[in-house]
């Protein structure tokens, strides 16, 4: 309808949010979220159901070509008046996470053609480091979901737990299924509501754990993502928590396998990444470890500051690092992460200051 100059985009998104409640206009969101990623989206979309209605539209792919993405570079649907983003993308190419890159043949008034050249390394990146993503990221069912990883150039997968429960196939024939695809399982993950002030809880959760171990057998992975309680009877005394982490790092051990804490910055008590370093470095274990995220990382501490204590903790007990970026925005932590997410690059969390010190 822009394109054709039916309507502006200040009268789309108007009526949008006055006449269909919306909280925000659906031209907005394209810029926040990216107009590239929102093209990678359609271009996917099309490519899997060559249904027109999917296709991205000419409008859209020329402010792709010229750069204009949205909030990320100032410019998108709506001026914006933030900085540019931190990884301005090329004006000619526009590249999928890891993925692929679409390259615009055309994009006139009327016509709009695409292609799409795979990558097995994306521009830049360093093949000496391992990468891995979770299968929660992805939509569809495990086994399509790895065997997209595999096509994307990934070297390993974190299992979701939810993925596996909702898979027809068992933990041995998902293990296989990764091997025959060149793919590493790292991690398995979450195990949530650990740590509590229960006596009763703490046994039942030790069982719970034990059975964990059992899946991470089959599975052929040794790390297990443990993240900080939420539940009202989560313990708030450090100590406690980490002689309780011990013993579940001790029972790991025996089976060769490691726990991985993760402070979720939503946690009861545990909601920053020190605190979770606490109970690790008093745990005392060597099969206990941190696993950082880059977005309860800074969502909840200044970059600056992050950057420069992360950098003292022993790269030995550092078991797993994830990267996710989202947009500056002011808003509940929770509902922050769980709908406003993104891949690295595509935010405003993350700098390559981060990337460099991670």
């Amino acid at each position: 309808m822009v394109d054709a100059g039916l309507a502006s985009a200040e009268d789309i998104d108007t009526a949008m949010v006055a006449g269909c409640a919306h909280p925000m206009g659906p031209l907005a969101l394209a810029d926040l979220i990216g107009l590239d990623t929102t093209a990678a989206v359609a271009v996917s979309m099309y490519e899997e159901t060559k249904e027109q209605l999917y296709a991205p539209p000419a409008l859209l792919l020329r402010k792709v070509e010229a750069g204009d993405l949205g909030r990320k570079t100032g410019r998108g649907f709506f001026p914006i008046s933030s900085s540019p983003g931190h990884f301005p993308l090329s004006s000619e190419r526009l590249y999928l996470p890891y993925a692929g890159e679409i390259v615009v043949i055309t994009a006139g008034r009327n016509e709009a053609r695409w292609r799409i050249r795979e990558m097995s390394t994306p521009p830049g990146h360093d093949r000496g480091i391992r990468r891995a993503i979770a299968t929660v990221c992805l939509s569809g069912m495990l086994e399509d979901k790895l065997d997209a990883v595999a096509a994307a150039g990934f070297d390993g997968v974190e299992i979701f737990e939810n993925d596996l429960i909702a898979s027809s196939s068992t933990p041995a024939e998902v293990r296989k299924r990764c091997a025959d695809l060149g793919l590493s399982i790292d991690l398995y993950q979450p195990f949530r509501d650990f740590d509590t002030v229960l006596p009763d809880r703490l046994t039942a959760n030790l069982r719970r754990a034990e059975h964990k171990f059992a899946v991470m057998e089959e599975l052929g992975t040794d790390t297990m993502l443990v993240c900080s309680s939420v539940a009202g009877d989560a313990l708030d005394d450090p100590a406690r928590i980490a002689d309780q982490f011990h013993e579940l790092a001790e029972r790991a051990s025996r089976r060769g396998m490691r726990i991985a804490y993760e402070a979720l910055a939503w946690g009861r008590h545990v909601n920053t990444w020190k605190q979770s370093w606490d109970v690790v470095r008093l745990g005392d274990h060597p099969a206990l470890g941190l696993c950082l995220d880059s977005f309860h990382v800074l969502s909840r501490t200044p970059e600056p500051e992050a950057i420069s204590a992360i950098s003292e903790i022993p790269g030995d007990k550092i078991f797993f690092l994830q990267l996710a970026d989202a947009p500056l925005m002011s808003m509940d932590v929770l509902q922050w992460s769980r709908h406003h997410r993104l891949f690295p690059g595509q935010g405003s969390s993350i700098c390559p200051a981060s990337l460099t010190t991670f």
